[in-house]
């Protein structure tokens, strides 16, 4: 008897993958990486989502060794890159083919940011050793307030004391230079994706910090001259936090604002200047942007003077690891509405053989500048995918700043939709929604089982169905039947004899409750102000809910 078995075929390896999300701000011009195979690649496909700071997101870009990808080498080990844009947030998913039709892949996040400069949320001024607080350092400042005591009421504050550890700073109240070891802010080891200048820093080698446990009235006071770089000594920045929250969103998490300053450094804009955040999760952190009370991005215009900034906790709950200016950017972000799109998903059954949009910009649209891709599925389950571009299907009227795009789509298919811009300068921006173009012969509604009347069961309706079975009775064991009645079910649209057989002052039957389906045509706008003119009731979609199987 002999044993044979196949020989075990090696993967594609990818290697050295650079920006590869290990660190923050991998500023770079290229993503690149070694693809090997012994029998040979035969295909790489590097896929780019890109988004911006402001959470602005652009069409995902597919890179192919003859769209875009720079090839080098045999074909055993192949150097591949692809073009970056700058102060960009990415994730790329990365395929390699060989000879016998083996895949790899990997899937990878990073950024290639390339801030200005940048300080420590647990940077807060110190108070030295005579006494004197507002004291502070420009750079280095790789852990260079570690241990450093300060004083309450001036150089920080503490609302909710004697919360979270003080890891990297003592919970310090310095009077005339002694420690009362007593309140101070919450630092501790932060969660977040390390950089670069945390690894072999002294002391406190390898550890990043950030302040937590942060309460309504916290504050902190920075003093820098910002931002303090040979690079760019002066000029106008936006001002982003790095924050993480597990407690909820918050429209205000905090404000920043000039306390002090010995030249012309100044917030610019309408005050006050918050930082919103959303719950992300303890250890999930994202980038928030300074904005003015009407949502303008706000610009730090400094001449390198030294200037004190004061962060005041609104809403607490947050974690945050630092503060970064990056070079004032009036295009992060877009301006860009998507209006008067149909079908817009707002109803069920909107059939229609073309899919509209406006595209609202003042900058300008070109049609050459518009994606739309589509992914649809019919009632069948059959599944399309399409990519429309004025080359293919797309077309367009109406004027650069406020142009209408049309593209067809089937009959009897839900869809998804994302709808992509570039306007004129470069700029980007998407717009995703969901819609069905179907158009069924009948339907009826799962509530509006059949009902009784004066002893005669089995009554019915045919039409109009809207609310048509608004509290008419149903005869438990004939026109319906539920196990224990719906007991704990409300009655608002239909009651069942049940109620009378259990005793019950709410309902019997199959349990009745309002849906949160998208909601059909018919439940909108039926009458003036959506109320049935007979019984006075807002027109409600119900559905049947709670299901047992008697």
């Amino acid at each position: 008897m002999v044993l044979c078995g196949g020989n075990a075929q090696a993967q594609p390896t990818i290697t050295g993958l650079y920006p590869d999300g290990l660190h923050q701000f991998e500023a770079s011009p290229t993503i690149s990486f070694t693809a090997k195979s012994a029998t040979g690649v035969t295909n790489v496909t590097v896929t780019l989502s890109a988004s911006t700071l402001l959470g602005g997101s652009y069409l995902p870009i597919t890179y192919t060794p003859s769209s875009g990808l720079t090839i080098a080498g045999a074909s055993t080990d192949e150097t591949v890159s692809a073009p970056l844009s700058q102060n960009t947030l990415y994730s790329a998913t990365i395929v390699v083919s060989d000879t016998k039709g083996i895949t790899t892949q990997t899937v990878g996040y990073f950024d290639t940011l390339a801030p200005v400069y940048t300080w420590e949320a647990e940077d807060w001024d110190y108070t030295n050793s005579s006494g004197t607080p507002g004291q502070f350092y420009d750079n280095p400042q790789t852990n260079k307030y570690a241990g450093l005591g300060a004083l309450a009421g001036t150089d920080f504050l503490m609302a909710n004391p004697n919360n979270g550890s003080e890891l990297y700073r003592p919970q310090d109240i310095i009077v005339a230079g002694v420690s009362t070891n007593s309140l101070g802010l919450e630092t501790q080891v932060t969660g977040d994706v390390p950089r670069l200048p945390w690894f072999g820093s002294s002391p406190y080698v390898g550890q990043d910090y950030e302040i937590g446990y942060t309460d309504s009235g916290d504050f902190a006071n920075y003093t820098r001259h910002y931002p303090s770089s040979s690079k760019q000594p002066a000029g106008a920045f936006n001002v982003y936090a790095r924050l993480s929250d597990g407690a909820g969103n918050n429209t205000v998490a905090a404000t920043l604002s000039v306390s002090s300053t010995a030249g012309g450094t100044q917030l610019i804009g309408n005050a006050p200047f918050t930082f919103s955040d959303k719950e992300t999760g303890w250890s999930s952190y994202a980038f928030y942007p300074l904005r003015d009370s009407s949502g303008a991005l706000v610009q730090l215009q400094s001449d390198g003077s030294q200037t004190t900034l004061n962060l005041v906790v609104n809403s607490g709950s947050f974690n945050a690891n630092y503060f970064m200016l990056m070079p004032a950017d009036t295009n992060l972000g877009s301006s860009t509405l998507y209006t008067n799109m149909y079908p817009d998903g707002t109803t069920q059954f909107q059939a229609s053989s073309n899919l509209t949009v406006t595209i609202v910009d003042s900058v300008g649209v070109s049609s050459n500048g518009v994606t739309v891709v589509l992914s649809g599925t019919n009632i069948l389950g059959q599944v399309t995918n399409a990519t429309v571009t004025a080359a293919n299907g797309l077309t367009a009227s109406g004027s650069e700043t406020n142009l209408t795009v049309s593209i067809p789509v089937a009959a009897n298919t839900s869809y998804s939709v994302l709808v992509g811009a570039s306007d004129l300068t470069g700029n980007q921006s998407t717009a995703t929604w969901s819609f069905d173009t179907i158009t069924p012969v009948y339907t009826w509604q799962a509530m509006d089982f059949d009902y009784s009347s004066n002893s005669v069961n089995n009554l019915y309706i045919d039409n109009p169905q809207t609310n048509g079975y608004y509290q008419l009775v149903a005869v438990f064991g004939s026109d319906c039947y539920a196990d224990s009645g719906g007991i704990g079910h409300g009655d608002t649209y239909r009651q069942s004899t049940s109620d009378l057989m259990y005793g019950l002052t709410g309902p019997g039957g199959p349990a009745l409750e309002n849906t949160t389906d998208v909601p059909l045509q018919a439940f909108t706008n039926v009458f003036p102000n959506n109320v049935n003119p007979i019984t006075g009731e807002i027109y409600t979609e119900y559905d049947m809910g709670n299901n047992d199987s008697t």
